[in-house]
C-alpha cells in the first residue's frame, strides 16, 4: 500500500567467520587493537607497496596523510614508534579495517585484519621478561586466526619475498591457490622507524579469505550410557 515501511532484515551467515570474533581472540592473546587512520603519508606507503601506485586524495588534510593505505602496516608502524617511545617493552598491535587499491578504473577496497608485534614475550618482571617476540610466537597467533575457520586443513604458509618484509624471513599464506595473507619480519627500512635495535614481526589477513568457515555437523549421541571404567581380567581356567 502507499506509504508502507517495508523492512529487512540482514543476512548473518554461519560460514563467515566475524570480525568480533577475531579481534575478541586476538585480545585474548594480548594484543591492544588500533584504530588508524586511512589516510598515509605517500613515503610510508611506497615502502610497504612500492611500485604499485596509491589512490591520491583530492584534498588532502596534511602531506604526510595525502593518500589512501595500500597496506594497514604503515598505521601499526606509527602506533608502534609511539608506545616504544614511551618505552613500552613490549607491545602487539592489531587493527581490523580497509585497505585500497587503484585499479584502471575506480578504487579497489578490501577489509583485512593486520597485527605487529615487538619486544619482549611476557610482561616486564624483576625476574627478566624472558626473550624477545620472534616469528613463530606471531605465527602461531595467525594459526590461532585460521582455526576460527575450522578449515585449517586448507590453508599452509610458504617461503616467499614480500617489499615490505625481510628475505628470508618472510612467509605468504594460501588458502588453495590463492594468497590470502602475509607473514614476517618488517624489513630494515621500515623497521627501522619503529626501533633501530630491535625488529617486529606483521602479518595481514583478508577477512573474505576466511570465508567459506566450516560449519559444525550434528552426530546423534549414543543411547547407551557413558563407561567411567573398563575392567578386563584374566583367570586361571
Amino acid at each position: 500500500t502507499p506509504g508502507e515501511v517495508v523492512e529487512r532484515l540482514g543476512v548473518a551467515s554461519e560460514r563467515a567467520v566475524k570480525a568480533g570474533a577475531i579481534a575478541d581472540l586476538l585480545a585474548a592473546r594480548g594484543y591492544a587493537e588500533a584504530i588508524t587512520y586511512s589516510f598515509v603519508d605517500p613515503a610510508l606507503d611506497a615502502l610497504a607497496e612500492p611500485g604499485s601506485p596509491p589512490v591520491e586524495l583530492a584534498n588532502p588534510i596534511a602531506s604526510d596523510m595525502a593518500v589512501l593505505r595500500q597496506s594497514v602496516w604503515p598505521g601499526l608502524v606509527n602506533g608502534a614508534r609511539l608506545n616504544v617511545a614511551h618505552q613500552r617493552p613490549g607491545l602487539r598491535l592489531f587493527e581490523l579495517g580497509p585497505q585500497f587499491a587503484a585499479p584502471e578504473q575506480g578504487v579497489a577496497q578490501t577489509t583485512v585484519v593486520a597485527g605487529l608485534a615487538l619486544g619482549t614475550r611476557s610482561a616486564e618482571h624483576w625476574d627478566g621478561a624472558g626473550p624477545e617476540v620472534d616469528y613463530f610466537d606471531v605465527k602461531g597467533d595467525v594459526e590461532a586466526v585460521l582455526r576460527l575457520t575450522g578449515a585449517t586443513p586448507e590453508f599452509r604458509f610458504e617461503a616467499a619475498t614480500h617489499p615490505a618484509l625481510t628475505p628470508g624471513r618472510t612467509a605468504r599464506i594460501l588458502r588453495g591457490d590463492r594468497i590470502v595473507g602475509w607473514l614476517g619480519a618488517l624489513h630494515p627500512e621500515l623497521a627501522k622507524r619503529i626501533d633501530k635495535k630491535r625488529t617486529a614481526v606483521v602479518f595481514t589477513l583478508q577477512l573474505d579469505g576466511l570465508t567459506p568457515a566450516v560449519v559444525p555437523d550434528f552426530e546423534r549421541y549414543s543411547r547407551f550410557p557413558s563407561i567411567r571404567r573398563d575392567l578386563a581380567i584374566v583367570v586361571a581356567e
